[in-house]
């Protein structure tokens, strides 16, 4: 009696690790297909209208090279004279957005 008892906790077992393993598979692709197969569908949309921008990574997008060109600025305007120059108050989408003033020299009006 007990050896039928252990077989069926061991079927079940196997069944619901068999059932996790799957659900976790599906939900690994899913948010696959939806985070990075949709941003690079709507990319090459963008791309094939002639719209072009920097291409993203996988996993942070542009982000990095948005920090890397908000610091760029920082230490761009503290050699200047700190923060509080004129040239910030009278462009200041470029003081706070650096990464599209440059995205916008490289490639255009449409970023």
């Amino acid at each position: 009696m007990e050896g039928a008892f252990v077989e069926s906790i061991s079927l079940l077992s196997s069944s619901s690790l068999f059932f996790l393993l799957s659900l976790t598979l599906i939900l690994f692709f899913l948010l696959f297909k939806f985070s990075w197969l949709r941003a690079r569908k709507i990319y090459r949309a963008l791309k094939s209208q002639g719209i072009v921008g920097p291409p993203p990574s996988f996993y942070n997008g542009n982000l990095s090279e948005m920090r890397r060109l908000t610091k760029e600025a920082k230490m761009i305007r503290a050699q200047l004279g700190g923060d509080g120059d004129q040239s910030m108050t009278q462009d200041y989408a470029k003081a706070l957005f650096p990464y599209l003033h440059q995205w916008r020299k490289t490639y255009g009006m449409f970023v």
